[in-house]
């Protein structure tokens, strides 16, 4: 096995082993970094937790490439100009600074998680009577 494996590595295409046509849709399942995802030509969506790759139908791939990409523009940052977008991470919801092609400062971000409190501090605490 070793010598048939190492005699036509060269020829093991990674991608095309990790992709798992969806009949009826153009598209296929692979795993990428961050789980399973949906592709067909240039569209690209993540998977839901809540749906299994053999569970996916034309119609619930058309739903989830036609959902928008999460990238939504909220404004611009007041001091810097640049626009301020909120993301759908791994990890849940994001925002984040759009930087400049070419930059290499590292753009400011925050999460919607780290930035509420876990316990509510005095000044929102109801008050006792």
């Amino acid at each position: 096995m070793h010598a048939l494996v190492h005699d036509q590595l060269g020829e093991i295409d990674a991608r095309e082993v990790n992709s798992i046509p969806l009949p009826g849709t153009g598209a296929v399942v692979r795993v990428g970094r961050y789980g399973p995802y949906v592709q067909r030509g240039e569209e690209r969506a993540s998977l839901p937790d809540d749906v299994a790759p053999d569970e996916l139908s034309p119609e619930l791939v058309e739903e989830i490439l036609s959902r928008p990409n999460g990238d939504r523009e909220l404004g611009t940052h007041p001091e810097t100009g640049r626009a301020i977008v909120a993301k759908d991470g791994r990890y849940g919801p994001y925002v984040t600074e759009v930087l400049p092609e070419g930059e290499s400062d590292k753009p400011r971000t925050a999460s919607l998680f780290k930035t509420i409190p876990s316990t509510p501090s005095r000044s929102t605490r109801p008050s006792r009577c």
